[in-house]
């Protein structure tokens, strides 16, 4: 189950990698995915300090679901939210290219 979780996961940073990189240049796409994960990952502990019940709940949430059913859920959507990436990079890619 672990693997499925960590497979999705790098599924959706490297979508996100390839789109920041073809719309900005290499180095500054690399920054701007460091930006994004590292500020989402500051977003939700700092979250965390002011509303744990939220979190909480969603923890609770997720403890009821069937573990694997999760992760082949998250798995599946890693490989639609990839896909669309790939096509909003194809687009980014053409216009850069027609430009």
């Amino acid at each position: 189950m672990e693997t499925l979780i960590i497979l999705s996961t790098a599924l959706l940073l490297l979508a996100l990698s390839l789109s920041f990189q073809l719309k900005e240049d290499n180095e500054k796409g690399r920054i701007v995915l460091f930006v994004v994960v590292f500020g989402c990952t500051f977003l939700f502990a700092f979250l965390n300090q002011f509303i744990p019940k939220f979190f909480e709940s969603i923890e609770s949430l997720l403890n009821t679901l069937d573990p694997i059913m999760f992760s082949v859920g998250l798995l599946i959507t890693s490989f639609i939210l990839y896909f669309i990436s790939m096509m909003i990079s194809i687009r980014v890619y053409n216009k850069r290219i027609l430009d």
